[in-house]
């Protein structure tokens, strides 16, 4: 039986629902851990090569994408170790 055939409830589906782990909504503590690691990197990279406050202020947006990216890294970790 194909795995589409179980997700739809065809003839000799399992009874339990399967997850389709393809699409993964953050939660509001993921989003808050991964927001402040992006900072956390746009702090540290200003801090050392500019020593510059408002270098700082201009890379905030890219510490969304960082958090983003750290976030999707870990989620491949996670998911090769099963």
């Amino acid at each position: 039986m194909s795995r589409l055939a179980d997700l739809k409830g065809g003839a000799g589906s399992r009874e339990e629902v399967l997850s389709d782990y393809r699409v993964y909504h953050l939660t509001g503590q993921e989003w808050i851990r991964y927001l402040l690691e992006g900072t956390a990197v746009c702090a540290v990279t200003a801090y050392v090569f500019y020593r510059s406050f408002l270098v700082f202020v201009l890379m905030l947006p890219a510490g969304r994408h960082i958090g983003a990216f750290i976030c999707l890294r870990d989620r491949r970790f996670t998911r090769n170790e099963r």
